[in-house]
């Protein structure tokens, strides 16, 4: 399994570093990202690294299965076998506890916890709209 994280700091760095190879070395961050934004492989860098959350230490006696996409069959299985599903958003991890989905088995919106900031709450979800994320069923 590739550790997402891992890849995305690597792709940044090269992506920063041609960036700053073009604008001098005197050019500021923001200005280096900015010249990044606008090529398709720094574009990407950036949103990868933004949103490498890295992978969680489970232990030994924790059940956890991974899911590279999570769609509404598979939120809608695994909130139904009791589980919780972790989802990596925005540097960090948020806890999935259940959902609301419509009765053709569309999931419309998504309950969770965030840890790092102590909200919780109701989340708009729609597979439709690339909102899908990575994320592990625990339990």
């Amino acid at each position: 399994m590739v550790n997402h994280a891992t890849q995305a700091i690597a792709d940044y760095r090269a992506a920063y570093a041609e960036g700053q190879l073009v604008l001098g070395d005197h050019a500021s961050v923001d200005d280096v990202q900015q010249a990044m934004a606008g090529t398709d492989a720094g574009g990407k860098a950036l949103w990868a690294a933004t949103m490498a959350y890295g992978t969680p230490a489970f232990p030994d006696e924790v059940a956890h299965r991974y899911h590279y996409y999570l769609s509404s069959k598979i939120l809608i299985a695994e909130f139904s076998e009791g589980r919780t599903v972790i989802v990596g958003q925005n540097l960090h991890w948020t806890v999935w506890h259940g959902c609301e989905a419509t009765p053709d088995g569309q999931v419309q919106a998504v309950y969770y916890f965030d840890p790092k900031s102590g909200m919780s709450g109701r989340s708009r979800w729609k597979e439709s709209e690339g909102l899908s994320l990575e994320g592990y069923a625990v339990g």
